[in-house]
């Protein structure tokens, strides 16, 4: 589920159904490129909950053009 609560702000949740029932909320901020929410899971050892959280940046880029020469027209 993916909810836009404001210009650039968006809710995020996930629910695995197909393997240990995982679920993860997070609130992803655009404009800032960070991300913080929680998640949690169940197994054998019982319910685990973990936070989770990242900021985002530009990582640049790789510029190919040199390896294929002059632009043909």
């Amino acid at each position: 589920i993916l909810i836009k609560l404001r210009p650039m702000i968006y809710l995020f949740c996930q629910n695995e159904e197909a393997c240990n029932g995982a679920e993860m909320c997070e609130l992803f901020i655009l404009k800032l490129m960070s991300a913080c929410g929680f998640g949690f899971s169940g197994g054998a050892m019982g319910v685990n909950l973990g936070l989770v959280g990242a900021l985002g940046r530009h990582i640049g880029k790789y510029d190919i053009a040199k390896f294929f020469g002059p632009k043909a027209r």
